[in-house]
């Protein structure tokens, strides 16, 4: 949030940057939350919104070689849609996942939950092993 503050492009490169920041920010402490009370579904949810957000630095950089040597829009524009196109797309689909995925039969809580509980006596297993290990 700080560095948004000083972003390449005035306010409207800010805002964008800005904006991706604070949403990251409540999206991850929501996915946090949310595992923390082992409400593994609504984790899974959140972290799909959150990846997205995440992943606005690899489009950012995606879209600027495209604006400038594909598109030739000078640089100051370019970066200033890039500030919002790098984010707003990819929670856009994110959404789309998160929505259409509560529909289908393939991914419900107790599928989560089921796999969850086939995985902890592993995990524990592991734990034991490398405990023992540092002995």
């Amino acid at each position: 949030m700080f560095i948004a503050r000083y972003a390449t492009g005035g306010v409207i490169s800010s805002l964008g940057f800005g904006t991706l920041a604070v949403l990251w920010l409540i999206i991850t402490s929501h996915a946090y939350l949310a595992i923390h009370h082992k409400e593994i579904e609504t984790h899974r949810k959140w972290m799909i919104r959150c990846y997205a957000l995440t992943f606005a630095a690899v489009t950012l950089r995606l879209w600027l070689p495209l604006a400038q040597f594909v598109l030739h829009i000078e640089f100051i524009p370019a970066y200033q849609a890039i500030s919002w196109l790098c984010w707003v797309p990819n929670l856009l689909v994110a959404e789309m996942i998160v929505r259409s995925s509560a529909k289908s039969i393939g991914y419900s809580a107790s599928v989560s939950q089921d796999f969850y509980a086939y995985l902890q006596p592993h995990i524990r297993l592991q734990t034991l092993t490398n405990d023992y290990k540092r002995q």
